[in-house]
């Protein structure tokens, strides 16, 4: 199968899915207003999330993140923090923080009430595209 079949594959998946999109590229070398647009049309995301070095990245999905990440595709459903606490084995305020990080990047929703912080991943698929510059060998 060639590559243009797989992303053809890929996309007619995507259309009966909701996708999230994190996308790593260094944004300085890129005309944002050009090409992000064009690229999030060719994948169909519902949200592109870009993150301009794969630090940026590791700092906002690490394995514990992507722990609680897990957790919340299995659930299909909101979950609290101290549910998602005793899932993963971690202490509450750790997986809050954790919660609010990456709610604040727009990987997952969040909701407050006086008593409660329930999450959830409002996507069927998260993609991640690590794109690196081509540089030229030296001669």
């Amino acid at each position: 199968m060639s590559s243009n079949d797989n992303d053809k594959e890929h996309n007619a998946k995507d259309q009966d899915q909701r996708v999230l999109q994190l996308w790593v590229i260094p944004t300085d070398n890129i005309d944002q207003e050009t090409t992000l647009p064009s690229r999030e049309r060719a994948v169909n995301p519902d949200k592109t999330i870009v993150l301009n070095t794969p630090d940026a990245f590791q700092k906002v999905v690490t394995p514990q993140r992507m722990e609680i990440l897990n957790v919340l595709v299995e659930s299909a459903q909101p979950v609290d923090i101290k549910t998602l606490s005793r899932v993963v084995d971690r202490g509450t305020e750790t997986v809050c923080n954790d919660v609010k990080l990456l709610s604040s990047h727009g990987v997952i929703e969040v909701t407050e009430t006086d008593d409660m912080m329930t999450s959830y991943l409002p996507y069927d698929t998260v993609r991640v595209d690590v794109d690196f510059p081509l540089t030229s060998s030296p001669a």
